[in-house]
């Protein structure tokens, strides 16, 4: 380090380390060749969807980004060829209806 730098403080009201929220999103995975139906197990609550392109759709349920992770240490692990990850924009809310 060149010199002595002196950071500025940490204003009192702001947490010193703030959690953030956690952020569930639903993702599209594509991965090469047709995944064999039974190994939807290893993938529990996505569905698998064969393409005519010789792929593999796997749609994922809401997930955080530890959960994504374990999804793609999954792929890895079962030597599959990931060709892509899509996030899903959230599902909009429907508008209230008030019965007129």
């Amino acid at each position: 380090m060149h010199g002595s730098q002196t950071l500025p403080a940490i204003p009192s009201d702001v947490p010193a380390n703030p959690a953030p929220k956690p952020n569930r999103l639903c993702y599209r995975i594509r991965v090469r060749g047709h995944l064999p139906p039974d190994w939807g197990d290893w993938f529990d609550g996505f569905t698998l969807v064969h393409t005519d392109d010789d792929a593999t759709l796997l749609t994922s349920p809401p997930l955080d980004q530890a959960a994504l992770h374990g999804a793609l240490a999954t792929i890895r692990d079962l030597g599959l060829i990931l060709v892509e990850v899509v996030p899903l924009p959230p599902k909009m809310p429907l508008p209230a209806h008030n019965g007129s």
